[in-house]
Formats: structure tokens, C-alpha cells, sequence
């Protein structure tokens, strides 16, 4: 199987915005430095021929934050199917 795209979900409107300039609006050198990491990699992977696109995801649809949200144990369960499949926004298709 031939990978063709990646995308990258993240929640944070901050985050999200130096994914895609490039760089921290703050002179941050931790920051920017991991940034220069992951502009390598997204270039590594675009000389393979593999698109790399970044999605926001709306923290509410992070399951991933399900539980600093409070949730019980019981909505858990009910809820496993995400868990298992991916949440529902990041499987709608994209605007790209």
C-alpha cells in the first residue's frame, strides 16, 4: 500500500497557526526548533510524493480530552465506538 497523504489533526488555534507559517510568532528557540524538525519531516515526506495537509479539530471533537471534560464511566462505554474508529470530525472528508 502506497501512502499518498497524511494529515495532521491538532486542537490548538495557536499550534495550528505555527504549523502552518512555520514558526512561533514569539522568539521561542524550543519552539522553533521543533518546528524546523517537523518542516524537515513534512519535506522529507513531500520529495516521496506524500501530501501532508494540517485539519484543525475542534476541541470538543478531541477524544483525547474527553476526560480532563469530565465524563463517566458509563458515556465512555457508550461512546467506545469512537475509540475504536476515530472521532467523527476527523473522519468527515476534508475541505482539501
Amino acid at each position: 500500500m502506497k501512502i499518498k497523504r497524511l494529515n495532521i489533526f491538532e486542537d490548538s488555534h495557536v499550534i495550528f497557526s505555527w504549523l502552518l507559517t512555520k514558526q512561533a510568532a514569539k522568539k521561542n528557540q524550543m519552539v522553533n526548533n521543533k518546528l524546523n524538525k517537523i518542516n524537515d519531516l513534512v519535506a522529507s515526506l513531500n520529495k516521496r510524493n506524500i501530501e501532508v495537509c494540517y485539519e484543525y479539530v475542534p476541541p470538543a471533537c478531541n477524544i483525547g480530552d474527553i476526560i480532563y471534560r469530565g465524563t463517566s464511566v458509563q458515556n465512555l462505554l457508550n461512546d467506545k465506538e469512537q475509540w475504536v474508529r476515530g472521532s467523527k470530525c476527523i473522519l468527515q472528508p476534508t475541505g482539501q
